[in-house]
Parts: C-alpha cells; sequence; structure tokens
C-alpha cells in the first residue's frame, strides 16, 4: 500500500531575462543544504497548491506575488511508498523587498541558460551559478530533465533557444 504525504509546490518567477532560484539553507536537511532550488516547499492541509506557492514565496523571499490560476506542470512521485504530486505555478512579482528568509541562504538571479545547460555527475545535478557549477535539489532536477524530455514545450517562457 502506498501511503500519502503532503503535496508540494513550486514556482517559477521569471525578470529581466533571469530566473530566481534559491539557495537552501536549512541545517536540518543537509541533504538539501547549499543547493539550488525553486522557491516552494509543502503544501499545508488547509491551502490549495496556488496558495502554498504565493505563502512559500513571502515566507522564502520576502517577495509579494501573485500565481497562474493554475500550475504549467503537474509531476507526480513515488519515493519509496510515499506518493506525492508537484505543482510548478508560474509567478509573479507585485511588490515586497528580495530578503533571505525561512530557511534560504541566498537569492539568485539565474539566466535560462543555465538550466538547460545543466549537467549530471554520478548522481549529483548542477547548474552554471556566477560561474561556477553547483548542486541542485532534486525537484529542480526532475522539472529540468522532465522539460528537457518535452523539448522544452510545456516550459511557460517563449525564450528563444
Amino acid at each position: 500500500m502506498v501511503s500519502m504525504v503532503p503535496d508540494f509546490s513550486f514556482g517559477i518567477l521569471y525578470e529581466n531575462n533571469n530566473f530566481l532560484l534559491v539557495r537552501e539553507g536549512d541545517i536540518k536537511r543537509m541533504d538539501l543544504y547549499r543547493r539550488i532550488n525553486l522557491t516552494g516547499g509543502s503544501i499545508r492541509d488547509d491551502e490549495t497548491p496556488r496558495e502554498a506557492i504565493i505563502r512559500k514565496f513571502r515566507e522564502e523571499t520576502g517577495l509579494y506575488t501573485r500565481a497562474d490560476k493554475e500550475p504549467f506542470y503537474i509531476r507526480q512521485g513515488i519515493k519509496g511508498d510515499i506518493k506525492y504530486n508537484v505543482f510548478y505555478f508560474n509567478c509573479y512579482r507585485l511588490g515586497g523587498k528580495e530578503q533571505a528568509g525561512e530557511g534560504i541562504l541566498e537569492i539568485l538571479f539565474v539566466p535560462f541558460e543555465s538550466l538547460i545547460s545543466f549537467k549530471e555527475s554520478e548522481d549529483e545535478f548542477f547548474i552554471i551559478v556566477k560561474n561556477e557549477y553547483e548542486k541542485i535539489t532534486p525537484s529542480l532536477r526532475a522539472l529540468l530533465r522532465d522539460m528537457q524530455k518535452m523539448n522544452w514545450k510545456t516550459f511557460p517562457y517563449q525564450i528563444s533557444r
């Protein structure tokens, strides 16, 4: 029997030809510590996936955002006997001041070229940030792999490539 855990919601904010990403800083999660990720996380029982990503942007980045009504992509996953869904939303800045918040070391702006040129080494995955390869989280890796398999057709941005 597969047990259920809370689903996850992540957001993509694209401004000035760059994507907002975060460097994880929760020392309780050493498997993710210092890795690059999208803004997002667990969905609470009393909120929708869309409400969750708006909350997570405020908590993690200090930004007020709005999200599209529907996710641009939903990924289903199973890890062991745990089944979950991951919702990916297109998000837009409404206001606030960029400030690394809950469990975040740094807010980064990364060009699309860095995302599409991710590389793999054994079970580690990397993107270029500030001219160096940086480890990314499994959730960002999964999105990039899926988008690459679909030739970036479902990716929410029309970027010349």
